[in-house]
């Protein structure tokens, strides 16, 4: 699902421009975005997306707002390519930053331009191996 696949984005003195990929033929119906002051959260049919998470920075959510673009149709020598092989949709969400001029580090608290929530921790350490042991010289014993 090209939705759980991290996001792009850019930003400028005054946003930041997020792009994510979803299902060709995703519905704006199913697309729901959440701005919150500090947070941010697209679930695409019903499903959390890649983008859900504690923002790095503070955001104008009056001045947010996203749009769904349209990959550009399959060229007609192609049209025997499977559904699987489509160009994916592209929801573009753009964020009013509350502090003009401050760069953010990172799209997200946790991490870079992936979602707190989704990122997993390190693997733990691998235990040391035992040392085998030596063969018994008396297995009767």
């Amino acid at each position: 699902a090209p939705h759980l696949a991290p996001c792009s984005w850019t930003q400028t003195d005054g946003g930041l421009v997020i792009k994510l990929a979803v299902p060709s033929g995703t519905q704006s119906s199913e697309v729901a975005v959440v701005f919150d002051v500090n947070s941010l959260d697209v679930t695409i049919g019903g499903e959390p997306s890649s983008v859900c998470g504690r923002l790095h920075g503070i955001i104008k959510v009056a001045d947010c707002f996203w749009e769904l673009e349209r990959a550009p149709p399959p060229d007609p020598a192609m049209f025997a390519e499977r559904e699987d092989q489509r160009e994916p949709d592209i929801v573009e969400i753009t964020l009013a930053k509350a502090r003009i001029g401050i760069d953010w580090p990172g799209l997200f608290a946790g991490g870079v331009g992936m979602s707190a929530k989704r990122e997993k921790p390190p693997p733990p350490p691998e235990p040391p191996k035992p040392a085998p042991k030596p063969a018994s010289l008396n297995p009767g014993l």
